[in-house]
């Protein structure tokens, strides 16, 4: 790798000036160009991340409120899990195991456990009522 570099320092040292300043000025432009899209994306991941724990939209299920509540999940537990069910849908309840939740990202397997016996309650109440 090293004697690549070596190369590739020796050949733009025998480019005439005006090639190396414009390779440089490249060189300065695809850097600043990566530095903005690195920090435009941590913009809008930030962004992301506010406004998903700010609020649900209306009609949408609020699974920090359902993982709180009925799975008695602590705040770090339910915020990631929230995360990682932001796509279902209330409707889609019935249908979540153990094994949905691992392939959904959730590891712990005392918060599947959790959760699962929270939708369980949680279904068990919405018949009742």
């Amino acid at each position: 790798m090293v004697g690549a570099l070596q190369v590739a320092l020796d050949f733009i040292g025998k480019l005439p000036k005006s090639k190396q300043d414009a390779g440089a000025v490249t060189r300065a432009h695809e850097h600043s160009t990566i530095e903005s899209n690195v920090t435009l994306a941590k913009g809008k991941k930030m962004k992301a991340v506010s406004s998903f724990a700010g609020s649900v939209r209306p009609g949408e299920f609020d699974w920090m409120e359902f993982l709180k509540t009925y799975c008695k999940l602590t705040e770090p537990e339910a915020r990631e899990s929230s995360y990682r069910l932001r796509r279902l849908r209330e409707q889609d309840l019935e249908g979540i195991d153990s094994y949905l939740l691992e392939e959904l990202g959730i590891k712990d397997l005392q918060v599947r456990i959790k959760i699962v016996a929270g939708i369980g309650k949680y279904l068990e109440n919405k018949l009742d009522s």
